[in-house]
């Protein structure tokens, strides 16, 4: 089965990387007692749970954080269906990585978590 959503190891690790919360458009709510729904909902209320939902980037919203003016074909790529994910490892001579994933939103996370790790999307959020 495909998920909907970054699950909650990845979204820990986007947020860790510096991705901004509030750009989220999903969440995992927080249930009390340490325990976390395991399905994400709509919406991103922080504020709800005093700061302790988790948030969930579905596939749209991965694709809005990412740089399009740098490189058009990446995001037509990941959201091809195609689940393989390009990226640059010389931005002045660009080389071309491509690696097969389970679904959209795994090949749109691993691009994300590489474009933060190289700077390529503004950092924010609580750090």
């Amino acid at each position: 089965m495909s998920n909907i959503a970054t699950m909650i190891s990845q979204s820990h690790k986007l947020v860790e990387l510096g991705l901004d919360p509030n750009t989220a458009d999903m969440y995992y709510p927080y249930f009390g007692a340490g325990q976390y729904g395991d399905t994400p909902r709509v919406g991103f209320p922080i504020e709800y749970s005093g700061g302790r939902d988790i948030p969930a980037w579905s596939l749209t919203a991965l694709l809005e954080v990412m740089p399009q003016e740098n490189e058009p074909e990446l995001v037509k790529s990941v959201a091809s269906g195609q689940y393989f994910v390009h990226g640059y490892f010389d931005l002045e001579k660009p080389t071309y990585m491509t690696k097969d994933y389970a679904s959209p939103v795994d090949a749109a996370y691993e691009m994300v978590c590489w474009l933060l790790e190289q700077g390529l999307i503004k950092k924010g959020g609580n750090q």
